[in-house]
This record gives C-alpha cells, sequence and structure tokens, in this order.
C-alpha cells in the first residue's frame, strides 16, 4: 500500500502548493534547466508531445521538492493510515471495486524494478504503445521501450492495456494510428482497453492544435480511432483531461460508446458528469521501482449493463417476439431454452422485435446490454416465455405391406406427446396419442387418396401447430408411365416398383407384360394407354394411367427407303413412319455384315467411324416376329474433310464461295442456314459455287462436304469449316439447331 499513500501525497501537495509555484520557480531556474538537459539527453525527445509532458511534469515535481509544503509532504505518511480517505471520489462510484495502477511510457523507463512496482500494490500497467511526431510531418512511432514494458509488466503478473498519443488531422490518420496499434499488440494478450491519448502539446504548438478542427472533427477523430482498434478484437477508449472531455471534443456521446479514462488533478473531479471509468488522478506519484514522477489511476468496476429490464412476449402465432425498448441498451440478445436449464443464443437483435426461427426453441427469453468499447455488459434476463410451436417435420410414409404403411417423424424439441389424426373413414379423426415418433397404418386394402396429420404438446401442455397432411403410399407405383410409339410399338420407361404394365385400348383391357413395351397388331388402328400395377393374388392395384397415344395402321415389314449419312459425330438417316428401331450394321474384312446395335433414334454416334463401311436396316415386330426393311446404301467415311471454305464475293442478293478440291471427291454438297437450321441447298460438281436467296435474311452460313462412289457404296468426308456469310456465331438465333 506503500504506492497508494505515494501517489496520494503527491496529489494533495499538489494542490497545496498553487499558490506558492511562481515563487519556487523563480527559486530554483538554475537546477531546472540542468536536470531538463539531462532528461533530453538520455532520449530521442524528437517531436514527442509525451515527452514534453513528462518535462513539465518533472518541473512542477523540482518545484515542489524546493517548497515548504513539498517537504511537507514527505511526512504524510505519518497522517494517514489509508489511501483512500486522501481522494475525493465520486459519489456514483460508492460501493465499486476500485484498482489502482500506472501509466507509462519511455520516459518512466530506466531499469524499472518491476518487483518493487508489483510490490507496492500495483495492480495494472497503460503502456504507451507509440505515438505521432507534433510536427507538420506527423511521422508514426512506436515507444521504444513498449515491448520490453509489455513483456516485463506481463511477466510480473500485471494486468496491462495500452494508448497512443494522438497528433491525428483527420479520421484517415486516426484509424493508421489504431492499424499501428493491432501491429504492435499482436504478439500478447491485453486485459484493458487501448486508449486515444488526445491533448494539446505542451510548451509547443502541435499538428493537432495548428489544424484547428472543429469540436465535431475532433471527437470524430477519436470515434475513428475506437471503432478501427475494435474491430480487431480490442476493446477501446478515450483518454483526454477534463477540460478537452467538456469543451473540446464530446464526453457525453464518447462516453456512451467508449471507455473514458479522464486525467483531473488540481481540480474537482466531481463536477464532471458524464460517464467515465479510470481517474488519472496525479502525474507525480513516487512508485519504488522507477525514476521519476508516474501517472497514478485509479480503475473503477463500473457496470454500465441497462438498469431496466424489458417486458417481452411473443404473438400468438408464436411467430414474432416483441418487447419494450430498454434506457441505454444497445441491443438485446435473444436466447432459446427446449429443457428448461440449457440458454443457447438464437439472435442478437437491435430493434425491439424479431421474428422467431422455425422451428423456434420450445421457449424464449432476451437479455438486453450496453456495448461499451467493445466490451458488452448485460442486464437482467427476462423470465423465460412460452414460444413452444411444436413443428413437426421429417414426416415421411413407407408402404411395407400392401395396404400397410409406417409413418415417422423427428422429434419435436421440448415435446411430450403426440397426436395423430387419419382419415381412412373419410373425415379426419384422433387415432392415437403416443410419446414416439412412429405410427403403423393399416386398415384399408389401398391408402391410396389417404393422409396423415400429427400435433405435438409440450410438457405444460401447450399446443403445437398441425403438420400438413401426409399422402400415404398407395400400393401401386406412384410414377406415370410416359409412352413414345416407334411404328407400331409403344414404348415406356421402366417404372419403379411395379410388378408389372396393363395396355388398355379403344374398348378396354389389351393385355398385360412385363416389358417396357408392346407390339400393337399394325392392322389395327386405335388409342392406347398403360398403367402400372402391383398385384396381390388376383387382384391388382394400378397408379395412375399413361396419357393416350394413337397408333396407326403399320406396314410389315416397314416400308420406305433409307439413306445413310454421316455428319461430325456419327451416322444419321431418314425416318421410316412404319419402324419400331433400327439396326445398325458393320461390314468386317470378310465383308460379312455384324450387327453393332440397335436404337429407336435416327442417328448412331460412335468414335472413330471413319474407314469402315455401315448400313442401317429398320424393323418392326408382330406376335413376337420382326419384319425387317430394305438396306440403306453403304456408307464409307473416307473422304478428308472439306478444308480452307471462303467468300469470293458478296452482294446483296448473292454470295460467292470457294473451297480448296479434295482428291477422289466426285461431287460436293453445300448446306445452307438462314437461320431457321441447315438444309440441303445445292449439289456441284467444282469447287465453287453461287448462293441466292439470302438478300432479305438476318443471318447465313453454309458448309460443305465431299462425296464420292455409288448407290451401292458411297464415300464422303465430314463437314466443312461454319462459313458465315451475313452476321456471325453470336447472330445466330438462340434456337437454330448447328447439327445438320
Amino acid at each position: 500500500m506503500k504506492f497508494l499513500k505515494a501517489a496520494a501525497a503527491a496529489s494533495i501537495a499538489g494542490l497545496m502548493c498553487i499558490g506558492m509555484m511562481i515563487p519556487a520557480y523563480a527559486q530554483t531556474t538554475d537546477e531546472q534547466t540542468d536536470s531538463t538537459a539531462l532528461i533530453a539527453a538520455e532520449a530521442d525527445a524528437s517531436e514527442d508531445g509525451g515527452y514534453l509532458k513528462y518535462k513539465n511534469n518533472m518541473m512542477r515535481k523540482m518545484l515542489l521538492d524546493k517548497t515548504p509544503v513539498g517537504r511537507m509532504r514527505n511526512d504524510l505518511d505519518m497522517c494517514k493510515s489509508e489511501y483512500g480517505s486522501y481522494l475525493t471520489h465520486d459519489v456514483r462510484f460508492n460501493g465499486m471495486g476500485r484498482h489502482y495502477g500506472i501509466d507509462i511510457s519511455q520516459w518512466q523507463t530506466t531499469d524499472i524494478d518491476w518487483d518493487a512496482v508489483k510490490e507496492d500494490g500495483v495492480e495494472y500497467v497503460i503502456l504507451r504503445v507509440g505515438y505521432r511526431c507534433y510536427g507538420s510531418t506527423g511521422e508514426l512511432r512506436v515507444d521504444p521501450c513498449f515491448h520490453e514494458n509489455i513483456t516485463n509488466a506481463i511477466a510480473h503478473g500485471l494486468k496491462v492495456g495500452a494508448y497512443f498519443y494522438t497528433q491525428a488531422v483527420n479520421a484517415e490518420e486516426a484509424r493508421a494510428e489504431a492499424d499501428l496499434c493491432a501491429r504492435e499488440l499482436k504478439p500478447y494478450n491485453i486485459d484493458l482497453p487501448v486508449y486515444y491519448d488526445i491533448e494539446s502539446v505542451d510548451y509547443d504548438t502541435g499538428r493537432l492544435d495548428s489544424a484547428d478542427l472543429s469540436f465535431d472533427e475532433k471527437t470524430a477523430l477519436c470515434e475513428a480511432f475506437c471503432d478501427r482498434i475494435q474491430s480487431y478484437g480490442y476493446s477501446s477508449g478515450v483518454y483526454a483531461n477534463k477540460n478537452w472531455l467538456t469543451y473540446m471534443i464530446n464526453g457525453y456521446s464518447l462516453g456512451q460508446k467508449y471507455h473514458i479514462w479522464i486525467a483531473a488533478y488540481m481540480s474537482d473531479i466531481t463536477s464532471y458528469t458524464n460517464t467515465y471509468d479510470t481517474w488519472q488522478y496525479t502525474s507525480l506519484a513516487e512508485i519504488p521501482g522507477i525514476k521519476g514522477t508516474v501517472d497514478t489511476n485509479v480503475r473503477y468496476d463500473m457496470d454500465f449493463a441497462p438498469k431496466d429490464t424489458p417486458s417481452a412476449d411473443v404473438d400468438n402465432d408464436h411467430d414474432k417476439m416483441f418487447w419494450n425498448k430498454v434506457d441505454g441498451a444497445d441491443g438485446y440478445i435473444v436466447y432459446g431454452c427446449d429443457n428448461d436449464k440449457d440458454l443457447y443464443e438464437v439472435a442478437d437483435v437491435k430493434g425491439t422485435e424479431f421474428k422467431l426461427p422455425t422451428p423456434p426453441p420450445v421457449k424464449v427469453c432476451l437479455t438486453p446490454y450496453k456495448d461499451i468499447g467493445g466490451d458488452r455488459y448485460f442486464g437482467k434476463r427476462t423470465p423465460l416465455i412460452n414460444s413452444f410451436k411444436g413443428i413437426v417435420s421429417e414426416l415421411t410414409a413407407e408402404l411395407t405391406a400392401l395396404g400397410k404403411n409406417t409413418v415417422t417423424w423427428a422429434k419435436v424439441p421440448g415435446a411430450v406427446k403426440y397426436e395423430v389424426y387419419s382419415d381412412l373413414s373419410g373425415s379426419y379423426k384422433l387415432v392415437s396419442t403416443q410419446t414416439d415418433t412412429t405410427y403403423k397404418v393399416s386398415g384399408k386394402d389401398d391408402l391410396k387418396g389417404c393422409h396423415i396429420k400429427v400435433k405435438a404438446y409440450s410438457k405444460e401442455g401447450y399446443e403445437g401447430v398441425m403438420s400438413d397432411a401426409l399422402d400415404l403410399v398407395q400400393n401401386a407405383p406412384y410414377d406415370v408411365p410416359e409412352l413414345s410409339v416407334y411404328g407400331s410399338r409403344i414404348c415406356w420407361g421402366k417404372i419403379d416398383g411395379a410388378q408389372g404394365y396393363t395396355i388398355f385400348g379403344d374398348n378396354g383391357f389389351v393385355a398385360d407384360t412385363t416389358d417396357i413395351y408392346y407390339d400393337v397388331d399394325g392392322s389395327e388402328k386405335g388409342t392406347y394407354h398403360v398403367a402400372a400395377y402391383v398385384a396381390d393374388g388376383n387382384k391388382k392395384y394400378y397408379g395412375d394411367s399413361s396419357a393416350k397415344v394413337t397408333v396407326k395402321g403399320v406396314r410389315y415389314p416397314p416400308e420406305g427407303e433409307i439413306i445413310l449419312d454421316a455428319d461430325d459425330a456419327g451416322l444419321v438417316w431418314n425416318r421410316l413412319s412404319d419402324a419400331a428401331g433400327y439396326i445398325i450394321f458393320k461390314l468386317d474384312a470378310n465383308g460379312e455384315a455384324q450387327e453393332i446395335a440397335r436404337t429407336r433414334e435416327c442417328r448412331y454416334d460412335a468414335p472413330d467411324l471413319k474407314g469402315a463401311v455401315y448400313f442401317v436396316r429398320a424393323f418392326n415386330a408382330k406376335n413376337g416376329e420382326e419384319f425387317y426393311s430394305e438396306d440403306s446404301n453403304h456408307l464409307r467415311i473416307s473422304l478428308p474433310v472439306v478444308t480452307k471454305a471462303k467468300l469470293e464475293s458478296l452482294t446483296d442478293a448473292a454470295a460467292v464461295v470457294s473451297w480448296d478440291e479434295v482428291n477422289g471427291c466426285e461431287e460436293y454438297m453445300v448446306y445452307l442456314d438462314k437461320g431457321e437450321g441447315y438444309e440441303l441447298y445445292t449439289t456441284v460438281k467444282g469447287n465453287m459455287a453461287m448462293i441466292g436467296g439470302i438478300a432479305d435474311a438476318p443471318y447465313a452460313s453454309i458448309r460443305i462436304k465431299a462425296y464420292s462412289g455409288s448407290e451401292e457404296l458411297l464415300s464422303c468426308g465430314f463437314y466443312s469449316n461454319e462459313l458465315f456469310l451475313i452476321g456471325d456465331e453470336n447472330s445466330r438465333p438462340a434456337d437454330t439447331e448447328t447439327e445438320i
């Protein structure tokens, strides 16, 4: 407690010597000048406003030591046995914990004995991280003793805070000062805020004073620094003397957002009515372990929490929570509770209402809070309010046997029982009250068109909302066949869960099949539809029927000529109306035809078709027997690609195009696209063609292909490059087919 007594003595002695300071200074001018020179020689004081402040304190101390009052200070320990009686604390802090500490910079750092400091009762130390030079350039500097000081303070178990001596003249500079602090503080864990030290320069005019900033502009500097340092995760505060906090910056508004550290020595601190939680009450204390004078401070266990407790409730639908505004609250934490004891955070709300999540917690409450410098102070929590909505989720049904379902759902937080309702009898009735989340449905041969609903209840008897109706799983599959007709063959995709399919015609039942196609007698015309079924003995349970399709009379075998060609991707041919499908053949080395694929489409895509001979045969079927068309022409892809298609000339009405000749080519086919897809335009023997009919076309392009051979064996190459006559690729209509 020696530290506390010495600090108080310095404060009281300072008050007693006001009347004697001027004559004392006159008597000690020479001695003071020598001492000041010594101080300057030991450290770089260039443009450091903190040095000028330290110099001023040293002068005051030397003057004080030469007065009778100053000498009397040394005997004050004999007069008072407890430190607390030396200071007059504001009554607002009555009953609060008080913690005493010091703040230091390089100017108090000459072989500090940290053990002695700790032993003397110092609880914390606020260290200068750096400063901005008060000259015109405003250079940023790190306090040369900061890292040594913070390392030693932490090692000796002292709580640590920090401050920066500013000379910023705009918000950007203030934020840069915060950035420097964050960078230098990064290796350390600190306990107290990072303060923005804003004040005038002693014995000189600093760049902040010269900037002639307004009251609001200087306040904005403090806000810029504090907000920036908070963004790094630190608590923030403002250090200033009573005059600055009253007349130079907005001490009231700053105190509502940040920690305030006020300096007030020979003034009545109780006259400052705005908020603060740390008081620097003297700069002339002598602390064992530190040479020279030291600033001493008291930090109060200030409770900034809102005093009132809001009155909260939820609406009738349990969709929204609302409450009244609490004076001094910056926000409210909404908590949920599902077991009457464990709270979890749901939301951080700035207003006075909150839309509850879906599903909401079983119960909710909230706590108002106040943010001061990044530290959050919580008020009293409201009582828990019922918000049980009991929303049943993940409600599903599974077919376990014909006419039987097992229904399950997710456990509802806070629910102790469930009511199950079904409409098996035509209207909804309560069929079960239970605690588990599984219900087995039976009682009808088929549950098609039947539903289940579930409602949850809390242990207090609060009723949840009724779930949406769940469709029970019918015996038959849900998916509906999608039909296509190929000649006389009706085809569809496999339906999951189906045991078979029934084909219906104009006169009702036609046939059952387990295949996914059905061949209609080609001599008959009519409309057909298909339904998938599940059988139970002789009884069938049908799903919904497909749309109807029309089957026209077909010829056996398919009639018509198949013309086989090739495009960039594979083989292509024309469709025969009677065909149910097509068989692709390839001639082997002995000239024998080998079936390589079947398809319902009019193309066959495969890599590396070049060189071999191919042909296609159409087929249809009747009573299990297949019938085949005449073979297509034989095709071999053996000619080179037509290259270097180019535009020779273009007029409003026509274009002349050319290309390189292909060896072995007998004729070239020119395909034209005028925005509606490629179509054969002309066949020529040479390597030039005139393209007409494009005068009004918004877009036009061509491709060329080489051919040779006979009707029995046609040889071709692949298509040339795409040559744009009018427009380009971006001009092509969006829905145009680019394939030929």
